[in-house]
């Protein structure tokens, strides 16, 4: 049962003199009632009923007496009030229409079915108006009202399923659009990468990864960590690796070996070899080399090798060259040169020049050199070296060490000191020394001992004595004799001894290193004399240059 209510509200006008005036019966606003509604109730007896029937009686005429005084003062406020409510009338219009428009796009029996309950909102409005309805139309109504609400949910859910449909089949023309997309794109990036340019094959790999394509996401990963783009490189190798993609998975093991992350790494690397990737195989032998855990490295190289990978087989020649079998070391070895290993030709040209067959061993450096290998340049600077091509042992020096290679940048520094260049012998063997080259730091210090540099001559010698070079010692030794520091002298002879007692056996010439020795960057170092032995002479007098 729904009831309009009343306030009275009354006006006090003050006279000129300030007193006030006599109250005169204000106009009272009516207040549209809100609408209450009475929860269906089983029949009464008659009873109650009678006596809800005489109390609602009451307030009725206790109302329309109230409404008669109040007429008059009504009365005055009936054009404002009907203009507010038309303002209100019209606003809610506005409101309306603009509900409707964005229900536009459902269906039309979801906008039907709006258009019946805003109906029944009217008629149970105009119910409200009419306080005097029987409590049976209230209950009847409000009865209504819940199957209404109950027609309303079907249809919802009714729209939810014709929604759904829709997406479902919308995802399916688009998969059959995109599918010739992918390809086309992919093709696109490929032609365009092989003609040189990346920025077109990037963005054609980009709009494949858009389309959800393995391929793309990977090539499009694969130019972005080429410019350096790691973060996007990575997010991309994450969503090929997602759909499967075997060599994404093993190049986001590097991206997380980079950041260090390793149980991640090797996680990503045992995908990428679950899903028969050559590359995440071998990768994951390093790691596991790393861990000490040589079976399951040896394993890992060998199924690297096996599927055709070329740092597979290098590391698979490396393990048979530390257990002694030369020949299936070479054979392995030639295996990764043939797939166009660098690192391997180096092995080769070092496993040829041992036996002797120094054209052999000058082909393979050269091989090594061509695929921009630091340890093939520098091997084939030293054999150029020693028989006295000095233009091509510089030139092979130079490209070694612009690789990054300190010996070769030792070696070059002493090539450059003999035919006078002393300015740029000296940046070379600070090149040397920078990249941790014990030889350079020696070479550096000598020179500046020359030019009377003794504090400068002192701190590299001791950056050589500190890398376990002998020579480095043996000349700190002789510079702090000559200073008259005969402890500290003494201090430095003692150590070269020592070094001298435990140095022994032959370095790995290959940043990768031995195949249970990790995957730290070891023989870059090596600095050798074109005689093949050191770049120093322990036996030469402390004042001489080393070579």
């Amino acid at each position: 049962m729904r009831v309009r209510r009343r306030q009275d509200r009354h006006v006090r006008a003050a006279g000129q003199d300030g007193r006030d005036a006599e109250p005169e019966p204000s106009a009272v606003e009516p207040e549209e009632a809100e609408p209450e509604t009475v929860e269906a109730e089983e029949p009464e007896p008659e009873t109650v009923v009678a006596e809800e029937l005489a109390r609602h009686a009451a307030e009725l005429e206790r109302r329309a007496r109230e409404a008669e005084l109040d007429r008059q003062a009504w009365h005055a406020q009936l054009e404002r009030q009907s203009r507010h409510v038309d303002e209100l009338e019209r606003q809610a219009r506005e409101v309306q229409q603009q509900r409707l428009a964005r229900e536009a796009e459902f269906e039309q029996s979801l906008r039907q079915a709006e258009l019946d309950r805003q109906a029944r909102e009217e008629e149970l409005e105009w119910l409200a108006r009419h306080a005097q309805a029987l409590e049976r139309e209230a209950h009847e109504e409000e009865q209504e009202l819940r199957e209404l609400q109950a027609h309303l949910e079907r249809l919802d859910s009714q729209a939810e399923e014709l929604e759904q449909q829709a997406r479902e089949a919308e995802r399916a023309r688009r998969a059959r659009e995109t599918e010739q997309e992918r390809r086309e794109q992919i093709s696109l990036g490929m032609s365009l990468e092989a003609g040189g340019d990346l920025a077109g094959a990037e963005a054609a790999y980009r709009r494949a990864d858009e389309c959800g394509d393995p391929v793309g996401a990977y090539r499009h990963g694969v130019l972005l960590e080429i410019r350096g783009d790691l973060t996007a490189a990575r997010a991309a190798y994450e969503r090929a690796d997602r759909l499967g993609h075997g060599a994404a998975a093993s190049n986001l093991g590097g991206l997380l070996v980079g950041l260090r992350d390793m149980a991640a790494a090797e996680a990503a690397y045992r995908r990428a070899d679950e899903r028969g990737d050559a590359a995440g195989a071998a990768h994951l032998g390093v790691l596991l080399a790393e861990q000490g855990d040589r079976a399951g490295a040896e394993a890992a190289y060998r199924r690297a090798d096996e599927r055709g990978d070329g740092a597979g087989a290098f590391y698979v020649g490396m393990l048979l060259e530390q257990q002694g079998d030369l020949p299936g070391a070479e054979t392995a070895y030639r295996r990764a040169d043939e797939r166009g290993h660098a690192r391997a030709a180096s092995r080769i040209g070092a496993l040829l020049e041992e036996l002797g067959h120094l054209g052999s061993a000058e082909a393979a450096y050269r091989r090594a050199d061509e695929l921009g290998d630091a340890v093939g340049a520098f091997e084939l600077a030293v054999l150029m070296h020693g028989r006295g091509d000095l233009a091509g042992a510089r030139a092979a020096y130079e490209r070694a060490d612009g690789r990054g290679h300190g010996g070769a940048a030792s070696n070059l520094g002493v090539l450059l000191e003999d035919i006078r260049d002393v300015a740029g012998a000296e940046a070379a063997y600070r090149r040397a020394d920078a990249r941790g080259e014990a030889a350079g730091a020696v070479n550096l210090g000598a020179l500046l001992e020359e030019r009377g540099e003794l504090e400068g001559a002192e701190a590299a010698y001791r950056r050589a004595d500190q890398r376990g070079e002998e020579a480095g010692a043996l000349y700190l030794q002789g510079l702090l004799e000559r200073r008259g520091n005969r402890s500290g002298a003494r201090a430095a002879h003692e150590h070269g001894a020592g070094a001298a007692t435990s140095a022994g056996g032959r370095r790995w010439d290959t940043p990768d290193g031995p195949p249970f020795e990790g995957i730290s960057d070891m023989g870059n170092g090596d600095s050798r004399d074109p005689a093949g032995n050191g770049s120093r002479d322990s036996d030469e007098q402390h004042s001489e240059r080393p070579h």
